[in-house]
């Protein structure tokens, strides 16, 4: 079985997929590792070469065939605390590398498969960040209420649209101080925190059985049109796929 586990900074999916991925690009940042077997990828000569696994930088185009090969997928958003560090500390100025980086460390897949079956996804996230030795200060950890208020508004007006403005002035705080708070105790920027949001809510509404469109609504979007585009450019894969009559994937999104 696909499993696809959406978390707010981050989506996780381990399994295969039957169809290879043709030329594209991800707003995201892109880890790729392949559990046993090598994946085919393009190199900058057009030439397919074998890949164990690799990281992305965001909107770098490539072509990789993973055709039913097992692997894990990870598309975390670059602003997110995490996406920076892997930016600052792995990608620096490159759009690809390989794995195993230099910071040698190996993805345990017996652990990670353990834990996806159990829906332990407190340690499926650590596993994560300390893949990458990723660690947050204690500030970051430390619950705010301003912050809750924000989260429960964004919840219940999700259907709407939402700025930082009236966020601001729903806690009485300065818009800037309200960003900067926001992303030190939640470890992503409000806007991107709001658009995963909508995209967990899509995904329970298909996975509730609404079609295309009510799901796209529901969770805010514009449009059916505008909900494809943004969920496959996040995602990789298109949202008929996470349908509830789908045997794609199963999906967990964590509370």
């Amino acid at each position: 079985m696909n499993h696809l586990i959406l978390l707010d900074n981050y989506s996780l999916f381990y399994g295969s997929n039957p169809t290879p991925i043709r030329n594209h690009g991800h707003p995201t940042i892109q880890l790729v590792i392949s559990e046993e077997e090598p994946f085919k990828s393009k190199n900058a000569e057009g030439h397919w070469v074998d890949k164990q696994g690799l990281l992305i930088a965001p909107n770098h185009k490539h072509e990789c065939d993973a055709q039913n090969i097992k692997l894990l997928s990870l598309d975390i958003d670059p602003e997110s605390l995490l996406g920076e560090w892997i930016v600052q500390n792995y990608l620096k100025e490159q759009n690809v590398i390989d794995y195993p980086f230099e910071r040698n460390k190996t993805f345990d897949f017996t652990q990670l498969a353990k834990w996806i079956e159990t829906k332990n996804w407190t340690v499926v996230n650590k596993m994560v960040n300390d893949f990458f030795y990723f660690q947050k200060t204690e500030l970051e950890l430390e619950k705010d209420e301003r912050i809750d208020k924000v989260q429960a508004y964004i919840a219940e007006n999700i259907h709407n649209e939402i700025t930082t403005s009236i966020l601001a002035d729903l806690v009485h705080l300065s818009e800037s101080r309200l960003v900067h708070l926001f992303k030190e105790k939640m470890g992503l920027p409000i806007r991107n925190y709001i658009l995963w949001y909508r995209l967990k809510l899509s995904i329970s509404e298909l996975q509730r059985g609404c079609s295309l469109t009510q799901a796209a609504l529901t969770a805010g979007f514009f449009d059916q049109s505008h909900f494809t585009r943004t969920f496959v450019n996040m995602m990789g894969i298109a949202p008929s796929t996470l349908m509830n009559n789908s045997k794609f994937v199963q999906v967990s999104i964590p509370k």
